[in-house]
């Protein structure tokens, strides 16, 4: 299912929160050209790029864990 967010809501958002399903480079690229940043379980290995550990600690930060428990809630 394809959701279309009508531009002048879009500019309103800056924080876009999905499960670890949507944990993908390809979103991520695109949630940045929007202007938000999308919110979803990271995890951290043994040879994560220096990218990705950004995405991990902002999902562990304080910020990340009040984000992330907001899902679902609307």
């Amino acid at each position: 299912m394809c959701v279309i967010i009508p531009p002048e809501i879009l500019k309103k958002i800056h924080f876009m929160v999905a499960d670890s399903g949507y944990d993908d480079q390809g979103l991520y690229d695109l949630s940045m050209t929007k202007r938000f940043q999308l919110v979803c379980p990271v995890r951290r290995y043994k040879n994560t790029s220096e990218e990705r550990l950004k995405l991990v600690d902002f999902y562990e930060s304080a910020l990340g864990r009040v984000i992330y428990s907001k899902r679902g809630i609307l």
